[in-house]
């Protein structure tokens, strides 16, 4: 793997090792932690793929958080639920409004559901 990454580094070519392609969106996101000092905030999603999206937050999230969301695309009536782990977090300086990036892996999206985010999306 490792010379895989540096010959194609050395090639020019950037290594890409996400499986999906992301795609930049603007969808709004509300969402509830999971466990007993569950906390719910709102979000606003920066891109989305297959396997997981990026949002930013209002309210601190941390790394491993089991969320539940609710994916409002195009800020339709109807959300798309998805459940998903947060796999990192980082601070975002850009918006006073939403200081917290987190990135969150899908663990539960319908299948359906996740095609057409994606192709809202594109």
């Amino acid at each position: 793997m490792l010379i895989k990454r540096w010959f194609n580094l050395f090639k020019g070519n950037d290594y890409e090792r996400r499986k999906f392609p992301r795609y930049d969106c603007s969808f709004k996101v509300s969402y509830m932690t999971q466990g007993t000092s569950a906390i719910g905030s709102q979000a606003m999603a920066d891109n989305i793929s297959r396997a997981g999206i990026r949002i930013r937050a209002s309210r601190l999230i941390k790394k491993g958080d089991v969320v539940r969301m609710g994916i409002y695309p195009h800020f339709e009536e109807e959300p798309v639920t998805a459940v998903g782990v947060v796999k990192w977090t980082g601070r975002n300086n850009f918006d006073p409004k939403f200081t917290v990036d987190a990135g969150i892996k899908f663990l539960y999206i319908e299948s359906f559901s996740a095609d057409r985010l994606i192709s809202l999306a594109q």
